[in-house]
């Protein structure tokens, strides 16, 4: 018998984020959309486990061995996936915007609170169906759909000392960009911590 793992503490940032402040190159800069793709929360993994970099963020666990009860120690990364498109080069702006994550918060879908704030690293961006590395920039002209690796969220902190209380709290996720030196803020729609499923 197969057994399929889907694991605990997965987010997915739906469709249709919204943007708080400026920053869209109309200080004569290179223009540059971004919006939240997706996000995962989940937990912190170790270089050496879980899904590798070339998978791509948001995916179930793999196969477990015939007549296994559990994956073993299959840790799934927690990630944000980032859309970006910069504009056609005009006069007096570069040829690349550059991108820096700033914060990454979790709140609370109905007061807006901050829950939790959390570490983006290890960018990535996919290119011919694979993830590789990215040094943060975006081409004039070009699309980047970027991912990062995440810490995992202290569940015990939001749940205010229990963490099985965050299974139907309503989340947002809050990103705060450095496009070019100019801040912007992105916020997903409402997500919830999934149920852990095995089938």
């Amino acid at each position: 018998m197969r057994i399929v793992r889907l694991l605990p503490l997965v987010l997915l940032a739906l469709p249709g984020c919204f943007f708080i402040g400026t920053g869209s190159g109309e200080d004569g800069g290179l223009a540059v959309s971004a919006e939240i793709a997706s996000a995962s929360l989940a937990s912190d993994c170790p270089a050496s486990a879980g899904l590798s970099d070339s998978t791509g963020p948001g995916l179930v666990a793999g196969d477990c061995a015939i007549g296994a009860t559990s994956c073993g120690g299959f840790c799934q990364q927690s990630t944000l996936q980032l859309d970006f498109k910069a504009g056609a080069a005009r006069p007096n702006s570069s040829d690349a915007a550059v991108v820096e994550v700033v914060t990454v918060r979790i709140l609370d879908a109905n007061t807006s609170r901050v829950l939790d704030e959390v570490t983006a690293r290890a960018p990535t961006q996919f290119v011919n169906d694979r993830f590789q590395a990215w040094n943060e920039q975006v081409a004039a002209g070009r699309q980047v759909r970027a991912s990062y690796k995440l810490e995992a969220p202290d569940w015990t902190k939001i749940g205010s000392g229990e963490a099985f209380r965050t299974r139907s709290m309503p989340l947002r996720v809050e990103v705060v960009l450095r496009i070019d030196g100019v801040l912007r803020t992105l916020r997903s729609g409402e997500i919830t911590r999934e149920p852990e499923v095995v089938t």
